[in-house]
């Protein structure tokens, strides 16, 4: 999903305005990244993450979200970050 809106904001407003949004957006996607989490052994993989996709989401973006997420490589840049 690509957004792109314009607002007019002061300057001094913009950087906290910006740190904000960055905060919401990481956060919306580690709550979907603890949603599909649960399912990564399930045997109903697919299934399961259909009914976690958000409906604002389409399902190409959403299987290219769980498929990074599920990857063996951001298991372990995420366990880096962590330590």
């Amino acid at each position: 999903m690509q957004m792109q809106l314009r607002f007019k904001i002061h300057e001094c407003h913009r950087k906290f305005i910006m740190q904000k949004f960055g905060r919401l957006w990481r956060s919306h996607k580690s709550e979907l990244s603890r949603k599909i989490r649960p399912h990564g052994k399930s045997a109903k993989l697919a299934h399961n993450i259909v009914l976690t996709k958000p409906d604002n989401v389409e399902m190409v973006e959403w299987k290219a979200f769980v498929k990074q997420r599920t990857s063996k490589e951001f298991k372990v840049s995420f366990l880096i970050e962590i330590l």
